[in-house]
């Protein structure tokens, strides 16, 4: 052997030394950085449970500031605590887990905290799902009386709730999805849409004249409020009762478990009532005339007993009507809903005249209409309704709400872009690992 073939040997047993030493000095830094991060975990949880241990000496105070919660200061005091020492304990499990894992010990020691760390927080992401996901038996979706009385109306009528307490926000927000019944309430709006809000500013809620404007067939109301109503002329003649039942809890531990409906017996006189709404309340209707108007003067028209509701439509000024005039008033011809799904309405308009089809839908620039299969414009009508014009004579009218595929599209790139990097990284290390072996 010659001297030249020693240096070569020394250079490269330097060489493969050298490139040993990396990852070894690249893991003593990520170990050093776990270890950091154990300790401001650790540290963390000790201020949680300090700060327990602080409500906990002051009960008095923390009942003190719930106190407008009446009954449920206390559990909302003891929920507060819970949370905390549950977060606590939490962030001293997961620090002692990384701090054992940045110790010597290699890829087992490793593998075994991962795996570890992962069934810790799915069992406590299952534990805190007690709280928020809760079953519901198939029973509290069944068919009741209520329900059947107000099947005939959908989907041309909507349901009115005079009041959303007790189990009227439970049918609201379970069984009437689930049924297809259409509500003019909501479960929640916190963030309530200007429109929304104006109209409901002028044109009191729960008033016959909002009814109308949202197409009511049928108003769910506490015997209680309907006595009161029967001493309003507004109220007592625009309804009249045709359900009087009792509800029951299916099981009053439990609120999932849902309601059954009683029918109410001389023995049992019923505390609710379903009332027929007699008042025009069309959710299709073709109207005679038409008149552009400034939303202020539309407002104004419509918040006013003395204007009658469905004699002309008054319709938002823009571009994309170009409507020929009409000056006639009140309602004429027919309309038949010939199919209906969330979102698509075919309807056939049979009329003597021209008129415009009034929709009782909420009015977004993404509706789209075509009659008889040609294009036409969806106006802005009674500040916050639908209204397309309509030709004289027997036409198919198809309203579809098509929304920009624009954001989804986006999405779906940026997904695409996701899986295609996975696979390149995943190459990319199968790669690799074959050029080390």
């Amino acid at each position: 052997m010659s001297l030249c073939d020693l240096c070569k040997g020394d250079g490269m047993k330097n060489k493969n030394n050298r490139k040993a030493a990396v990852p070894v000095a690249v893991a003593g830094d990520s170990f050093g950085l776990c270890r950091w991060f154990a300790m401001a975990l650790f540290a963390g949880g000790a201020v949680l449970a300090l700060w327990a241990l602080a409500l906990m000496a002051d009960q008095s105070g923390e009942l003190r500031r719930f106190e407008t919660w009446g009954g449920l200061a206390g559990v909302i005091a003891a929920n507060k605590v819970q949370a905390l020492w549950h977060a606590s304990i939490m962030s001293w499990m997961l620090s002692a887990g990384l701090w054992w894992a940045s110790q010597p010990g290699g890829r087992t020691r490793l593998m075994v905290v991962r795996w570890v760390l992962m069934a810790l927080l799915a069992g406590d992401a299952a534990w805190l799902s007690r709280h928020y996901v809760a079953s519901m038996p198939i029973s509290a979706m069944a068919v009741n009386d209520v329900i059947r009385t107000l099947y005939p109306d959908m989907p041309e009528r909507r349901v009115a709730l005079v009041t959303q307490e007790d189990f009227y926000n439970w049918w609201l927000t379970y069984l009437f999805p689930y049924h297809g019944i259409k509500a003019i309430n909501v479960t929640q709006m916190p963030r309530m849409p200007q429109d929304y809000k104006t109209l409901f500013e002028h044109v009191p809620w729960n008033s016959p004249r909002l009814w109308q404007l949202f197409a009511v067939g049928k108003v769910l109301a506490p015997v209680t409020i309907w006595q009161q109503m029967q001493s309003m002329p507004a109220y007592s003649n625009a309804c009249e009762p045709v359900f009087s039942y009792n509800v029951m809890p299916n099981n009053p531990q439990e609120i999932s478990a849902g309601f059954q409906v009683l029918p109410a017996t001389p023995a049992y006189p019923g505390k609710h009532v379903v009332l027929q709404f007699k008042l025009p309340a069309p959710r299709f209707a073709l109207v005679r005339g038409w008149t552009s108007l400034e939303d202020s003067e539309t407002i104004r028209r419509l918040a006013s007993p003395m204007y009658p509701l469905f004699e002309t439509v008054c319709v938002a000024p823009g571009p994309g009507t170009g409507w020929p005039a009409l000056s006639g008033t009140g309602m004429t011809g027919e309309v038949k809903l010939m199919r209906y799904r969330s979102g698509r309405m075919e309807l056939e308009t049979v009329s003597p005249e021209a008129a415009v089809l009034r929709v009782s839908e909420r009015y977004d620039p993404d509706w789209t209409a075509t009659v008889d299969g040609k294009p036409a414009s969806v106006a802005r009508a009674d500040y916050l309704f639908q209204a397309v014009f309509v030709p004289a004579g027997t036409h198919q009218v198809l309203l579809e709400y098509r929304p920009s595929t624009l954001l989804l599209k986006v999405q779906l790139a940026g997904m695409l872009l996701c899986v295609l990097a996975a696979v390149f990284l995943a190459f990319q290390a199968i790669t690799t690992k074959r050029q080390r072996t």
